[in-house]
């Protein structure tokens, strides 16, 4: 049997949104990844931020300086009803350039907002350890 991670009371259209996004994050081009994101967006991960889609493009081609796959583990998501705020945790392994891999755990806060379709305008990843960055 397997677990949902996703609350029960979690509006559909947020749940299917999380679920591209995160099928999409170790795998897409960084210009279909940004397509989640607003254009104004701000995206703040460890020690790094970027606002906008520039600095959001600039930012996706800094981690892929160094590393070379990702795999993103989604343990849980936590949404409360009427809400459109998300809070998720898990785990990232990162395959690195130089050869080997790091893994670390992580927690995440991300406002969406709906328009056409639904995207993010503010995401926030908190790590265990910032040894990889």
């Amino acid at each position: 049997m397997t677990r949902d991670i996703y609350p029960k009371e979690m509006e559909a259209d947020h749940k299917a949104f999380l679920q591209s996004f995160f099928a999409a994050v170790d795998d897409a081009a960084d210009e279909d990844l940004v397509n989640y994101f607003t254009d104004d967006a701000t995206f703040i991960l460890g020690k790094q931020q970027a606002t906008g889609r520039q600095e959001l493009l600039a930012l996706f081609a800094s981690l892929r300086a160094w590393a070379s796959t990702r795999g993103h583990e989604l343990d849980q998501v936590f949404m409360a009803p009427g809400t459109d705020s998300a809070m998720m945790k898990g785990t990232v392994e990162y395959g690195l350039v130089t050869g080997g891999t790091v893994a670390t755990q992580w927690a995440g806060w991300a406002h969406l907002v709906r328009g056409d379709s639904v995207r993010i305008d503010r995401y926030q990843i908190f790590f265990a350890s910032d040894a990889a960055f």
